[in-house]
């Protein structure tokens, strides 16, 4: 695609990120508000002189990728929710402290993470569709990509729907339906938190094809994960979640998590399955500055591949030992 579109492709989603919207919860009609997919007390605890480095890739351009420095409060937001609902919802997970060994936690740092997502596939798939319409009956690559892209991201957000409701039930009437599991790491000034589909491409295209095709809905097999670091416990810790349907593939990943060098299965989160994650200025100098073109190339690469099979060697925590 040339850069002419990118450029417009770009603009339009940045005008959908713009847009007013209506909170997510069922039957609520206020206004959003900017919400915090990581919890602005717990980022707060590892902030310096109240600033954190935010990472920004942008793959379209030579050299992309930089961790802006930001305000705490201005880091890792979405408008998902309007005020209200936000503080009601959300308020036991917005803590420095939290235990995230308790269930009700986990699925409230789940509902988040899903809500940031829902959003940021809403306004992909509303830019691609508004490119797709400026430029219809053009036959370039980059205007069918587009069309393509439209269909994909509206069968995407019904997945993530999907999820949407049986998190609401089950932190309404928990029944066990999600299950957890928590990998503890030593201390660094790092959050995060993210909603991927662990399933090979090749599935998720059958499954976007069948609901095409025959109306059926096979929901991705989703996993969440919430990087929570603690300074008051001298430790961090990552929790890994999913649906009892997706059983299977959360094992798979815990398991390769677990059996991985810990400093590498930490580094491989960060670059390979943790998109919106935050770090401290101390963090940044100790083991990103520098190094950034390396990184590129990370990103570049895996942003092509599925998530079940993407690897990489690179340890951002040796990096700078060689």
């Amino acid at each position: 695609m040339d850069r002419k579109l990118i450029g417009r492709l770009e603009q339009l989603n940045l005008s959908a990120g713009r847009k007013v919207r209506i909170c997510s919860i069922p039957g609520c009609r206020e206004r959003t508000v900017k919400n915090h997919c990581v919890s602005q007390a717990l980022i707060g605890s590892f902030s310096e002189d109240g600033h954190l480095r935010t990472l920004i890739v942008n793959l379209w351009i030579t050299g992309g990728l930089m961790f802006r420095q930001t305000g705490v409060r201005d880091v890792s937001t979405f408008h998902g929710l309007c005020n209200g609902h936000d503080h009601t919802i959300f308020s036991p997970v917005d803590s420095a402290t939290m235990d995230t060994k308790n269930y009700h936690n986990q699925l409230l740092l789940s509902y988040r993470s899903l809500l940031n997502e829902k959003l940021k596939k809403t306004n992909k798939r509303e830019a691609y569709c508004m490119f797709y319409q400026e430029h219809k009956g053009s036959t370039k690559t980059g205007v069918q990509l587009a069309k393509r892209h439209s269909a994909q991201f509206e069968y995407n957000l019904l997945s993530v729907a999907s999820y949407e409701q049986q998190l609401l039930d089950e932190i309404a009437y928990p029944k066990g339906c999600f299950i957890f599991n928590v990998l503890e790491f030593p201390y660094f000034g790092v959050a995060g938190s993210e909603l991927f589909s662990y399933e090979p491409d090749e599935i998720t295209h059958l499954k976007r094809a069948n609901h095409f095709r025959f109306n059926v809905l096979d929901p991705f097999a989703d996993i969440f994960v919430h990087i929570v670091p603690s300074k008051e416990k001298n430790k961090l810790d990552v929790v890994v979640g999913a649906h009892e349907k997706d059983e299977l593939a959360l094992k798979y990943f815990y398991d390769h998590l677990k059996n991985t060098e810990p400093l590498k299965s930490l580094s491989d989160l960060l670059f390979l399955f943790v998109g919106d994650w935050v770090c401290s200025e101390t963090f940044f100098r100790d083991y990103l500055q520098g190094y950034e073109h390396e990184l590129v190339k990370i990103f570049s690469y895996t942003s092509t591949v599925s998530a079940t099979s993407i690897a990489t060697f690179y340890n951002l925590f040796t990096a700078h030992e060689k």
